[in-house]
């Protein structure tokens, strides 16, 4: 692949660039009230550079001089963990050629002793006719799938700049995710080294449901097998979202195909008790007892999952024999089973457990109740290592005798 002689002078520009983005704070501690020294977010962000190309390198040390550590602070994200939410300069946005009103964020998930798990560069670009800083907590309501306050896109990259994904919100509302993913090229495409065609595909969502996608065209990316090391980079460039991987080689930017993009998201679980549906079939005479009887089914929802855009609801249904006994009655209970309604991602491999079930009549069995323990694990196997923490609860619910 030719190389344009002009981006032989992109690093030195870089590094002139460096001088002119002071931090704001000393290094010196300026983050200790957060639970993470300066000297640790910076060894860290050191640590990225160790195989990454020149222009890569050169974003991560304007990143590191463009830090308002004064104004860093921390975010709940749960398990013990929390966001270390990092502030980046405007001057980060001019040496870049962002947009002006863009926000940017150096994200870092920290675990309970402080230490860096991991980490992303995040651009916020408001909803036109929207301006201002992001409110505190933004970044675990997103996380755990809530409501924002804000609309706009989120764009989350490695601190090198290079694409990861990206997060529409509309209506406070999830409504489009967009991930980079590589194709091979088209048979006019002819080159001696590999090459990669790259697309941002995007779902868009109402409501949940998928109702849009699209493909746009990126770039062409193409690099030596043999590259990565001694400079011979096949893709290496300075620009922020790129889709240049930052060893220079065939990994781009993008991760793997995966319903849920960000470790960092959370399986949020809730125990409610609502009615799913009351039915009661016809009456009849019980020949033994001589009562007008008849059989009715009780559905209720007890739980509410969602993750991302997926939601979905777990129902009990107990099945009860009623009996005109001068009033109705309950004859008998029995818990009969346990489903869910909704979406579950796809990628996502879910185990519920129901147990301890107790039903219970009241003296004059006119009131019947179920109460159970609820439990529910979740894996995300095309993210390695990733296991939401589990969640649940305990479901109850009663009915008066009709």
């Amino acid at each position: 692949m030719k190389t344009n002689p002009s981006l032989l002078f992109i690093p030195l520009l870089f590094f002139i660039f460096l001088s002119s983005c002071k931090k704001s704070g000393s290094e010196a501690g300026a983050t200790a009230a957060t639970g993470a020294s300066s000297q640790t977010v910076m060894a860290w962000l050191a640590s990225k550079k160790a195989n990454a190309t020149p222009n890569r390198n050169a974003t991560i040390d304007l990143l590191t001089q463009c830090l308002d550590l004064t104004a860093a602070h921390t975010e709940q994200l749960g398990s013990g963990d929390r966001f270390l939410v990092i502030p980046v300069t405007q001057q980060f946005l001019k040496e870049k050629r962002l947009a002006p009103n863009a926000l940017l964020t150096l994200l870092l998930v920290l675990d309970p002793d402080g230490g860096i798990k991991r980490g992303s560069l995040v651009r916020f670009d408001p909803a036109a006719g929207t301006a201002g800083p992001l409110d505190r907590e933004t970044f675990p309501k997103l996380f755990a799938s809530r409501p924002l306050d804000r609309d706009g896109l989120f764009t989350f990259m490695n601190v090198s700049g290079s694409l990861r994904y990206k997060l529409g919100y509309r209506d406070g509302k999830i409504y489009s995710l967009g991930k980079p993913a590589r194709r091979q090229p088209g048979p006019g495409v002819s080159r001696a080294a590999t090459c990669y065609e790259w697309y941002l595909d995007t779902d868009y969502y109402i409501s949940g449901v998928l109702v849009d996608h699209t493909s746009v065209y990126l770039g062409l990316h193409c690099f030596n097998e043999t590259g990565g090391g001694g400079g011979n980079y096949g893709c290496d460039d300075p620009w922020i979202e790129s889709i240049c991987p930052d060893d220079g080689t065939g990994g781009g930017g993008g991760s793997v195909d995966c319903c849920i993009p960000d470790a960092s998201f959370q399986l949020t679980s809730e125990m409610q008790s609502q009615v799913k549906e009351d039915y009661c079939g016809p009456a009849s005479i019980d020949p033994a007892t001589g009562l007008l009887t008849k059989t009715c089914t009780h559905s209720w929802y007890f739980n509410r999952s969602y993750f991302l855009w997926y939601d979905w609801h777990y129902y009990s249904t107990e099945t009860t024999k009623n009996e005109l006994d001068g009033s109705w009655k309950f004859k008998s209970v029995e818990h009969t089973g346990t489903g869910y309604d909704g979406t579950q991602p796809f990628c996502l491999s879910v185990t519920e457990h129901v147990a301890g079930i107790v039903i219970s009549l009241s003296t004059d069995r006119r009131t019947a109740s179920v109460r159970f323990q609820f439990s529910l694990h979740a894996t995300v196997p095309c993210i390695p290592g990733y296991t939401p923490p589990p969640a649940g609860g305990v479901g109850q619910n009663s009915w008066t005798a009709v």
